[in-house]
């Protein structure tokens, strides 16, 4: 047992989480009791088998310095959810003070998980799983190199007759043939409208996930994200924007409905990260680059946009640049509407407009603006606090005072209780 404890010390379900991924990590959560025979080997592995449509034999050992070896006879070639499983239950086994047995060699899962053919007869996987991640992928992994293997006798025409019959029994294997070739003969077009028709047929499904029976309908969006990718490394950047201006509206309202414990918006984040990268290689100018993500920010409720601060914060955008957004947001902010004191979202949506200008004229070097507008927003928004805040980091403490007995008073007068 000492040497699992060793292995797995300092090492906490948000350091898994990180290493794995919010998806992976979760799922592999809900397979904890699934998780049976938990050994360990001599070598410092933990082993056991994980259950699901199929039984997999699954096998890692944590090497103290941020990283895994890892085995498992799934089909999805990284760190999957069976791993992650295995080790949560280590951990719980270890907090419970409870014995992790040695694994006998001679057992079926020593021999399937070390010794085994890495699962040549069962390929299929077991649920919502297979994603295939690029960034999960080992790339030099057994698997590719016993293909590499297998196919490296075949003839040029054997070659051809297989993937064609491949394409015939499997449609992505044929979409795959198909992109490639249109990537490779220029045909972009024809590569947009196809994924743009994807887009919208995986944004009209209706994404649910039951963690208690394991049953659930997850729109796939590992394809989109991989062809996102390919555009961008092709230098389609309007292509991009284009697409992603279409995932995005579509999206969130995919996203509004859906009951997946954020599996969807998770999915669609990343591919919407891609649309990010390609932002400030498209035709528009910096300053409508920084107004495309200022807006879409603001619209934002899903947290569908990651990695905005560090495109916001590139040198690349000047102080000229935000002058310009200052202004699309001061003429945002006056044709918005008065919020009532009882209407709650609509104060929220003017304060982070109000939010957004106030930032944005310090990274335009209005600074001066910024108390001013404050104080004309803080009745409008109850924003009081922050504008108390500015004061007094300005030296204004009789102006702070002032504006704290009335912000006082307009709380009694609004939300008495906020106020008590």
């Amino acid at each position: 047992m000492k040497s699992v404890k060793t292995m797995l010390k300092g090492l906490s379900p948000g350091d898994l989480r990180e290493w794995a991924g919010s998806k992976i990590y979760n799922r592999g959560k809900s397979y904890m009791d699934q998780v049976s025979n938990l050994s360990r080997t001599e070598d410092g592995f933990l082993a056991a088998w994980v259950s699901g449509s199929y039984e997999y034999a699954t096998a890692v050992r944590y090497n103290g310095q941020g990283d895994f070896d890892h085995i498992c006879t799934c089909p999805f070639e990284g760190f999957c959810k069976h791993v992650v499983a295995v080790l949560l239950a280590a951990m719980e086994q270890i907090k419970q003070q409870k014995e992790i047995p040695l694994l006998d060699p001679d057992d079926d899962l020593y021999l399937e998980a070390f010794e085994g053919d890495e699962g040549d007869d069962e390929w299929e996987d077991d649920d919502d799983d297979f994603d295939r991640d690029d960034s999960l992928r080992k790339t030099g992994s057994s698997r590719t190199r016993q293909i590499e293997s297998l196919l490296a006798g075949k003839s040029k025409e054997e070659l051809r007759t297989m993937l064609v019959e491949l394409a015939n029994d499997f449609p992505e294997v044929a979409r795959r043939i198909r992109d490639a070739v249109r990537f490779e003969s220029g045909q972009i077009d024809k590569i947009v409208h196809s994924l743009r028709r994807e887009i919208r047929n995986l944004t009209a499904q209706d994404a649910w996930y039951n963690h208690w029976q394991g049953t659930g309908s997850l729109p796939d969006y590992g394809p989109v994200e991989k062809q996102l990718r390919l555009l961008l490394k092709g230098g389609h950047a309007d292509a991009i924007l284009d697409l992603g201006e279409d995932l995005w509206k579509r999206g969130n309202k995919q996203v509004s409905r859906s009951d997946d414990d954020g599996t969807t918006a998770m999915a669609i984040t990343a591919c919407m990260e891609i649309v990010l990268q390609g932002l400030p290689r498209t035709r528009l100018s910096p300053s409508e680059q920084l107004i495309w993500l200022v807006e879409h920010e603001l619209a934002d409720e899903y947290g569908l946009l990651k990695g905005v601060e560090a495109i916001l914060n590139h040198s690349r955008y000047s102080a000229n640049h935000w002058h310009d957004v200052a202004a699309a947001l001061e003429e945002r902010l006056r044709r918005m509407k008065n919020p009532r004191s009882d209407q709650f979202s609509d104060t929220y949506r003017r304060e982070r407009v109000m939010t957004w200008l106030r930032d944005v004229y310090e990274r335009s070097g209005q600074q001066e603006k910024v108390i001013p507008l404050l104080e004309e927003e803080a009745d409008r928004c109850q924003s009081y606090k922050s504008l108390v805040k500015a004061l007094l980091e300005a030296g204004e403490r009789d102006r702070a005072r002032q504006w704290c007995i009335r912000g006082f008073n307009k709380t009694i007068e609004n939300a008495p209780g906020i106020a008590s």
